[in-house]
């Protein structure tokens, strides 16, 4: 077919108009293979590729798009009004920029938010981040912090080719129907090509970050509200932008609150960003950024220490050669100063050298995060008498570890996980310290309030649980019983987010006709085990009662459990159309991938014989 493009070299087809898409899903039919678009990748892996997608086999894989070559903007100037203005962008720009995107071509100045900032015009809200496509954002449901503001409510339109080739086109007024199947689709009805956004007047925002006690919070989180305090329904219902971290382990028990309201936008404004990591000096900017680059590595530093936890414990106290061979090391002596300051700012060369030793830390990889955990470190052929101090410490911790073991077994690792963390909440503590953080900053920088944490060096797994606002009470007060009576096996090593959401009238929409609280359980990308067996199962079957809808870019429970498919069907009025409308746009299962088939109990495409075949 003359207009089907070639593989790139990366494995994926990179499209630059409709014509090539359709192009590709013809050929998709005829092959019966799976089509899927990777956006900026900011989910689950498995709920983006084709079901058997591995790099370097990705021309076995069915055909893999990236849009990056449509991301052209277009400003309708004859919607303009004194407040608002239709902005239609290619499904392939992304909203800032994507600081990873693979093909290198996402850059400030070609995102949505710069070009229309340019204009004067912004969105209502935006997400956490703002590194995804527009169509990637769409398609999952995700959203800001706010129930005044909704970046569903400025979708207006949507374009798609659907799995028979053809353009389909929704807006309200258009196709309504459509329009609310299309506005959360995962993909499964088309590939988006275009959406039309109504864009508002751009304006800056100013607000407040204060960490205080959960005693002390200014919010009666669990409560009705009294005492001059309002109820966290209250504070979400009354404030424009917000979001919460908790911190609920025992001897923290830290609430963390953000807040932010419009004032007018001025170009000649005195900026005062927001840091969420790091401290802020205003008159040195790259001060500022190195502390939170410094802030973002010794966090990375600590996880890593805390998520593979007792591991590389085991293989520094408990295996001798690991001992021996660190101690052998830490004797030779350091002959250029150089080599001293390489080990001062590579990661510890000491657990680099265990995390060797335990094949389960050095050969993970992750859906959401980088293959193969943390870094490992090579450690050069010298060292200098503190470190040598250091190996004779260890092996001295490494035979009372041995002679412990032998007196006592199992119940020394007890002991020691206990004193881990007491030692993991008291450093927590440290580093989430009372205090207020006031901002001021334009609306595209401001309001994706965690946009500066790195993937990388913070690489963050989530599972996102959307309960009925009029629940928020009830839902606070069961974690923090939860948290209390679970320990760190129930509140981890990480904070918990809450925030809201609007109610939308997309059908698959988790905040789908009703305004929702979300709760937010973080883990860390590094950690050893997998949180969709080891952590979250707690969560879902904890929220279960309060009707949660998870967010599909997160983790989902178990398809088969109690919480999967036969639970999430009744919770969506609109879950058959749904179905049937995919069936109809998509008669060849183009877009089902075995996950979204097991998520979905979507059955497998009935194969129609033509009639030619018949009668051979």
């Amino acid at each position: 077919m003359s207009d089907l493009i070639t593989i790139g070299q990366d494995g994926f087809y990179h499209p630059t108009n409709e014509q090539q898409i359709i192009a590709i899903i013809q050929e998709a039919r005829a092959r019966r293979q799976q089509v899927r678009v990777r956006g900026s990748g900011h989910t689950v892996a498995a709920a983006i590729y084709t079901s058997n997608y591995q790099k370097g086999m990705a021309r076995t894989s069915g055909f893999n798009l990236m849009l990056d070559q449509m991301r052209a903007v277009t400003l309708h100037e004859e919607t303009a009004t004194a407040e608002s203005i239709l902005v239609t962008a290619e499904a392939g720009c992304n909203l800032g920029q994507d600081p990873h995107d693979p093909s290198a071509t996402s850059t400030w100045d070609n995102s949505l938010f710069a070009q229309i900032n340019d204009k004067g015009w912004a969105f209502p809200d935006t997400g956490g981040i703002i590194h995804q496509t527009v169509a990637g954002f769409i398609s999952t449901g995700s959203a800001g912090g706010s129930l005044e503001d909704s970046v569903g409510d400025a979708i207006h339109a949507i374009r798609f080719i659907d799995g028979t080739g053809q353009v389909q086109f929704a807006s309200r007024e258009k196709n309504p129907e459509l329009f609310g199947a299309a506005g959360v689709s995962l993909g499964l009805l088309g590939i988006i090509t275009a959406v039309t956004f109504r864009c508002v007047r751009r304006f800056a925002l100013q607000g407040t970050e204060v960490t205080t006690s959960v005693k002390d919070c200014a919010i009666d989180l669990f409560g009705p509200g009294d005492n001059g305090k309002p109820s966290l329904r209250q504070f979400l219902e009354q404030t424009e932008y917000a979001r919460l971290l908790w911190w609920p382990q025992r001897g923290v028990e830290k609430m963390v609150v953000w807040q932010g309201k419009r004032i007018p936008y001025d170009p000649a404004m005195k900026v005062e960003p927001y840091v969420e990591i790091g401290r802020r000096f205003d008159n040195a900017p790259l001060l500022t950024l190195l502390t939170q680059v410094l802030g973002q590595a010794a966090g990375s530093a600590f996880y890593t220490l805390v998520g593979t936890w007792p591991q590389w414990v085991h293989a520094l106290l408990g295996n001798r050669q690991v001992r021996l061979d660190f101690q052998d090391f830490c004797k030779r002596e350091v002959h250029h100063s150089t080599r001293l300051l390489q080990h001062l700012f590579n990661r510890p060369t000491l657990v680099s050298q265990a995390i060797l030793h335990v094949p389960e830390v050095a050969g993970r990889t992750t859906s959401n995060g980088p293959p193969g955990g943390p870094p490992v470190v090579t450690l050069p052929a010298d060292s200098s008498g503190l470190l040598a101090l250091i190996g004779g410490v260890l092996e001295w911790l490494g035979k009372l570890y041995d002679e412990g073991k032998k007196l006592v077994g199992d119940v020394l690792d007890t002991l020691l996980g206990e004193l881990a963390d007491a030692f993991v909440c008291w450093v927590i503590d440290l580093f989430v310290q009372d205090g207020t953080q006031t901002f001021q900053d334009y609306w595209y920088a401001a309001l994706p309030m965690d946009n500066q944490i790195s993937d990388v060096r913070m690489p963050t797994e989530f599972t996102e649980l959307w309960v009925p606002l009029s629940r928020t009470q009830e839902v606070m007060q069961v974690l923090r019983k939860h948290y209390e009576e679970g320990g760190m096996a129930a509140t981890g090593t990480y904070s918990c987010e809450i925030y809201s959401a609007k109610g939308s009238e997309f059908w698959l929409s988790p905040s789908y006709g009703e305004p929702v609280v979300r709760i937010d359980i973080f883990w860390f990308a590094y950690n050893l085990k997998d949180p969709s067996l080891a952590y979250y199962p707690q969560f879902w079957k904890l929220l279960a009662p309060y009707d949660f809808r998870p967010h599909w870019a997160k983790y989902l429970p178990d398809a088969d459990s109690a919480t999967g498919v036969g639970y999430l069907r009744a919770l969506y009025p609109k879950w058959q159309e749904f179905m049937r409308l995919r069936e109809q746009l998509d008669p060849s299962q183009l877009f089902v991938t075995d996950y979204w088939r097991w998520h979905l109990d979507i059955p497998a495409a009935v194969q129609v014989k033509s009639a030619a075949s018949s009668a051979a």
